[in-house]
């Protein structure tokens, strides 16, 4: 980027790069991104989740459900599980009790 037109762009920090008052608007550090864009870190894709995790996933999640909170959602491929925004059950009592009771012996990985 220095090389490209922006010199006072600083060395990266342990935080990544601190560009305050420097205008990444400009025409000049604009050029400077088209031309450096292939030098940025891309973030490598994640590892599969193998089967034996994804299997106690769902295991968890069906304990969930067999122990008082009836829909609780299976997790995706990569054991995520998406509750809806306006969905109360991590606070309900019913969860607290499954998760931290019958179903906490899922949760040790």
């Amino acid at each position: 980027m220095r090389t490209n037109g922006v010199p006072n762009l600083p060395d990266p920090g342990p935080s990544g790069y601190q560009t305050s008052g420097i205008n990444l608007q400009s025409p000049a550090a604009e050029r400077a991104f088209n031309v450096c864009v292939n030098y940025l870190h891309q973030p490598a894709h994640p590892p599969p989740t193998p089967e034996s995790v994804q299997e106690e996933d769902l295991k968890f999640a069906q304990c969930m459900r067999a122990n008082g909170v009836p829909n609780f959602p299976d997790p995706d491929a990569n054991g995520n599980i998406q509750f809806p925004i306006t969905s109360p059950i991590p606070q309900s009592p019913a969860f607290q009790h499954a998760q931290n009771g019958p179903c906490k012996k899922y949760l040790s990985r």
